[in-house]
């Protein structure tokens, strides 16, 4: 809170860009850590093969990361509430949403074949890549603006 100005004088847009996000990706991922076992204990929830499970989660934490970032950042640039992060950011989150429902569903299927479990991470990751690319190139108008 009140470093913006500080930040503004030292550091490029790029930089506050990719500390903002390195900082959700390992928020994001400290919590998936630590909540889903616990979760998996206590609900006897199976994980399906380890490897996809371990693979979908890290997809759906940048996915979700990079999203969140550029939405914090706007929502921020506008002086809003919190009502405004989730009417700028329900239709950017919904759709990583449903991918990611997608891939859970594929995940707890018992005969999901290769190709579709390919497919799902690979929507996941594709989606978070392209959320990082666009912000990453967008986040200077709005630090700047």
């Amino acid at each position: 809170a009140g470093t913006t100005m500080a930040l503004r004088l030292t550091m490029t847009a790029s930089a506050v860009y990719a500390g903002k996000l390195a900082f959700n990706v390992l928020v994001l991922l400290a919590v998936a850590v630590i909540i889903t076992p616990i979760y998996m204990l206590l609900t006897g929830m199976n994980s399906g093969p380890w490897i996809v499970f371990v693979l979908m989660m890290l997809s759906g934490c940048i996915g979700l990361a990079g999203a969140a970032t550029i939405v914090a950042a706007l929502t921020a640039k506008a002086r809003g509430t919190g009502a405004l992060y989730g009417a700028i950011g329900l239709p950017i989150i919904v759709m990583f949403l449903l991918l990611l429902l997608n891939a859970a569903k594929t995940l707890y299927d018992g005969q999901a074949v290769p190709i579709q479990i390919v497919k799902d991470i690979g929507g996941l990751l594709s989606y978070g890549v392209l959320m990082i690319a666009v912000s990453s190139l967008t986040f200077h108008f709005v630090w700047e603006d």
